[in-house]
């Protein structure tokens, strides 16, 4: 039995201290990336591993820098 669940619901289990690999190029999750970013400040030391990020990345900018690395 599948279940649909939101994004921010699936971001909910991310946290401080997690690695979290978000897939290359095309395949990248943007509305993921974006609800996860989202909990920035509840978040510290999450470390984000990706191959390749084309267009924005939103966890890399200086601000984001205590939450993700």
């Amino acid at each position: 039995m599948s279940r649909t669940v939101t994004a921010e619901e699936a971001v909910s289990v991310i946290k401080s201290g997690s690695r979290v690999f978000i897939h290359s190029v095309a395949a990248a999750p943007r509305r993921l990336i974006e609800a996860m970013t989202a909990r920035a400040p509840e978040l510290r030391v999450v470390e984000v591993v990706s191959l390749h990020t084309e267009g924005e990345a939103p966890y890399a900018t200086p601000e984001m820098s205590k939450s993700f690395r």
